[in-house]
């Protein structure tokens, strides 16, 4: 009878060792993803399968972009000149159309020995300037503006920062991806840490939205561009007051509702406290298997017997007699004395 007890809760504990040990372990492979996913060099999550990065090299031939409307424009400068009021700086955007933007020829006959390759790491840095040396767009070729007002370029002010994409659509036929670009310029004085593409596509803003939807998800980044700023410490967590008005500066949102990588924290957090009890108690249960192999049921062993024949009972103790015919035999209440 304990020989069954016993293997029925070995069995038991061997599966509950096991059911802790692969929690454990897809915990600990889960943590592992999350903390390889993200950050500064991670563009990998703004570009998708399904998108690639804009190059002035390559021509796409696609048809155009949609373009900002008039309302939409408005629009889009009013809540920037919100934030502008907020924090003393003009916020603008520029969406440029790159399937008709400057071609390849006219490029290098314009300015021969302007490099037209794959920006180095050098040259990605001083393009989030307004120093940089690309030539001018066509104007039919980008739509752009800012919190003083559509078609205004940010730069009119004197401190600024400015959301540019560039989007330009493949043909049907083309073997290649739809691609885009994005940055984020500023005044040659501010000395501002400008958010990556990295960090916008914690927000969900990527590349296939921006192939979507170009006209929406250029607004949603802009109004997203001073969030991302405030994050990077480049702009203070507490609004600046108005330069128009007097009124006390409204505070930011609440850090629960749109801190990019908040989530991500989360659960690390969580997958690190399940690691950590999936090996602990895995352990307890093998250190209890083991230890308690020999101990379960209680010692088995041959009946106690009487005295051997022939010998007399101890004194003062009576010799057990039958019982009755008819009567079964059995313990005897109360004992004789």
């Amino acid at each position: 009878m304990s020989t069954g007890n016993s293997g029925t809760n070995d069995n038991k504990t061997g599966k509950t060792v096991g059911l802790l040990a692969f929690f454990g372990i897809a915990a600990l492979v889960l943590t592992l993803i999350v903390l390889g996913t993200g950050g500064k060099d991670g563009s990998e999550s703004f570009y998708g399968e399904e998108s690639d990065r804009y190059s002035r090299a390559q021509s796409y031939g696609g048809q155009s972009i949609p373009r900002f409307t008039d309302a939409e424009s408005r629009q889009l400068s009013e809540e920037l000149a919100e934030e502008e009021r907020r924090y003393g700086v003009c916020f603008g955007w520029k969406l440029t159309d790159g399937s008709d933007d400057l071609e390849y020829s006219e490029l290098y006959e314009s300015q021969p020995d302007y490099d037209i390759g794959m920006p180095d790491e050098e040259d990605s840095e001083a393009s989030q300037s307004d120093e940089s040396n690309s030539p001018a767009d066509p104007a039919h070729s980008y739509d752009q503006g800012s919190s003083r007002g559509p078609n205004t370029p940010a730069s009119t002010c004197e401190k600024w920062v400015e959301l540019r994409a560039t989007v330009a659509y493949t043909s049907a036929t083309s073997e290649q991806w739809s691609a885009v670009e994005l940055e984020v310029a500023q005044d040659s004085d501010s000395n501002m840490d400008l958010p990556y593409d990295s960090d916008f596509a914690e927000l969900g803003i990527t590349a296939e939205r921006f192939i979507e939807t170009p006209v929406d998800t250029t607004g949603q980044a802009a109004i997203a561009l001073p969030l991302l700023l405030t994050q990077e410490g480049s702009l203070p967590a507490r609004a600046a007051e108005s330069r128009t008005e007097t009124r006390a500066a409204e505070p930011l949102p609440s850090a629960d509702t749109g801190i990019p990588g908040l989530w991500r924290w989360v659960w690390l957090v969580v997958l690190g406290i399940v690691t950590v009890l999936g090996i602990v108690l895995g352990t307890i249960g093998l250190v209890r298997q083991r230890g308690g192999g020999g101990s379960d049921g209680p010692p088995s062993g041959p009946p106690e017997q009487g005295p051997p024949p022939g010998q007399a009972p101890p004194p003062g103790q009576q010799p057990p007699q039958p019982p009755p015919p008819g009567q079964s035999p059995g313990p005897r209440w109360p004992p004789q004395q």
